[in-house]
């Protein structure tokens, strides 16, 4: 059953794979913010 208008897959097949690598940068990206602003925290 799908949700309306959502999909854990890309919206078609003619995504571009960088388009997909642009969002996993943004999420690493993310992820890296959130592990050097815990680890100020610990130093400061």
């Amino acid at each position: 059953m799908k949700n309306a208008g959502f999909s854990l897959s890309p919206p078609d097949p003619g995504t571009p794979s960088s388009l997909k690598d642009y969002f996993l940068a943004i999420i690493s990206l993310s992820n890296e913010d959130v592990k050097f602003t815990i680890f100020l925290k610990k130093h400061n």
